[in-house]
């Protein structure tokens, strides 16, 4: 656990400490030297009758490995012991979900959506960024790593992007009444850890919900606010795809798009801006309600309705 204090953030370290827990549960006194391959396996069964999907079983797995070979105990499970599972395919929103998600949003969740759309980041990196990440004068928001509260970006991928003007004007009236150093501040001060939960009850509320959803008790996401349809990492992706779809330049390897020179030189991001200037309207018309989405005209977007 050391090294995972040392270099992982707060949710990480919790999640590791579950496991470890559970799995130091289930063989009380047992050194880790004397760990078989039968007692992860009977590990395995007892995580599945806890109700534990394949994929989350698999990250237990990983994770007790990665303890077991700190203590040179290696070479337990064969490729064919470790749990299977299929990988799920991250599709983009699409326009229609776009335009009808923010219709029915309130001003703050229209603001943070807009946010996570605009910028393309994750949801560790939206909770963390601040004020002093956004540079209004060359219209682009940074993620910056910060030790100090427990946070560094994925992969340490630092990483500056431009964003639309209307993107930063937002923010800039945001900026006059706020009164924290995070951009979105839960209700303590402290980075705001619910923005998953917000953008599910917008989507029951909006009737986007898909009604297929259903958890281990019963509970229908036709009625309740756990549609795994709706979920932070979809704006990413869907950042991505309009990037691809206006014939924007693909993002760097580092997720941000870039022209030639640093990421962070304002003029070589304002190059980029000037580059793409469809992205920029593509961004406009799905994200802040232009008059074709007022008007309920049809949109004209790089994005796909459902319909197309």
């Amino acid at each position: 656990m050391a090294e995972v204090r040392r270099f992982r953030a707060p949710k990480t370290i919790a999640a590791a400490q579950h496991m470890l827990a559970l799995f130091g549960a289930q063989f009380p006194g047992k050194c880790i030297q004397n760990i078989t391959r039968e007692d992860l396996l009977d590990h395995m069964a007892a995580l599945q009758e806890r109700g534990l999907g394949q994929r989350t079983i698999y990250n237990h797995i990983a994770r007790i490995g990665t303890l077991l070979r700190s203590h040179k105990v290696v070479g337990l499970l064969d490729a064919k012991d470790k749990p299977k599972y299929d990988e799920r395919e991250v599709a983009a929103y699409d326009s229609d979900q776009i335009h009808a998600l923010f219709a029915a949003a309130n001003a703050e969740e229209r603001m943070t959506f807009q946010f996570f759309l605009g910028t393309g980041f994750r949801e560790q990196e939206v909770m963390f960024c601040s004020w002093k990440n956004v540079d209004f004068k060359g219209k682009v928001v940074a993620v910056r790593s910060k030790p100090e509260m427990g946070f560094r970006p994925k992969d340490k991928e630092e990483r500056s992007v431009p964003v639309p003007d209307s993107l930063i004007a937002a923010l800039a009236n945001r900026k006059k009444e706020s009164t924290s150093m995070f951009i979105f501040p839960g209700c303590d001060g402290k980075p705001n850890g619910h923005f998953l939960r917000m953008l599910q009850k917008l989507a029951l509320r909006a009737g986007l919900n898909c009604g297929e959803c259903l958890t281990k008790d019963g509970k229908s996401c036709a009625t309740q606010a756990i549609c795994r349809e709706w979920g932070l990492h979809k704006f990413r992706k869907t950042f991505a795809t309009m990037h691809n779809e206006a014939g924007v330049p693909p993002p760097s390897k580092n997720g941000s798009v870039t022209h030639h020179g640093s990421p962070s030189d304002s003029s070589s991001v304002r190059k980029t801006i000037s580059m793409c200037g469809r992205f920029e309207l593509a961004q406009n018309s799905v994200i802040w309600g232009t008059s074709l989405l007022i008007s309920g005209e049809a949109l004209v977007s790089p994005l796909r309705s459902a319909s197309s």
